[in-house]
């Protein structure tokens, strides 16, 4: 069996072609392996310090994930406060408009309106600001949670392939164990003990 042959393999039970390439490199194929072989190789190498990298991986995504739903939040509540405090800053300058009694109060009311009209406009870019920060956050959430759940997924088949092997070796070391050659017996054992961790 050949390289590119296990990589189909490894593909086809759900594995990426780069987790295929990284399981199989350390594998010397000019002694031609078989698949039993191949299979023992990547699961005492790929699946123990992978899967628990991959494993770790998953939850700093989860982490980061949390943040972002945080911030999210965050920036949402800060919004809401702004329109409330805005609301507040019209109805003020309402009243005051409608205690106008002299030409100098009209006066002063109208430079108020012209201060608010600022303090509205410079919210309003904020506001603008902060959505699109929300926006931006909202995609990089979703772009997470789809690498999130590649993870998982990968995780799983990851699983899947090494209790296949487990399963398989389990099977042929049984086969080999009602052998009454006792020393091939011995050293299967020890094999068998040291594969199943």
């Amino acid at each position: 069996m050949d390289k590119a042959e296990i990589i189909k393999i490894l593909q086809s039970e759900d594995w990426t072609k780069a987790d295929a390439i990284r399981a199989v490199a350390s594998i010397d194929f000019s002694t031609s392996p078989d698949e039993l072989n191949i299979r023992r190789n990547i699961s005492s190498r790929f699946a123990g310090r992978e899967l628990i990298e991959r494993q770790n991986a998953q939850k700093a995504q989860k982490g980061v994930v949390t943040r972002k739903n945080n911030q999210i939040e965050l920036l949402k509540r800060e919004y809401q406060a702004d329109i409330k405090q805005r609301d507040l800053q019209i109805a003020r300058s309402k009243q005051q408009v409608i205690g106008a009694d002299s030409p100098e109060q009209a006066q002063q009311i109208e430079l108020m309106q012209q201060q608010y009209r600022l303090v509205i406009e410079q919210h309003d870019n904020q506001n603008q600001q902060l959505l699109a920060r929300v926006k931006e956050l909202e995609v990089d959430n979703r772009s997470l949670a789809k690498v999130n759940a590649e993870l998982k997924k990968d995780n799983k088949s990851l699983k899947n392939i090494v209790d296949s092997i487990r399963l398989q070796i389990a099977r042929d070391m049984k086969g080999i164990l009602k052998n009454p050659d006792s020393d091939l017996r011995q050293a299967i054992l020890k094999l068998f003990k040291s594969t199943q961790g």
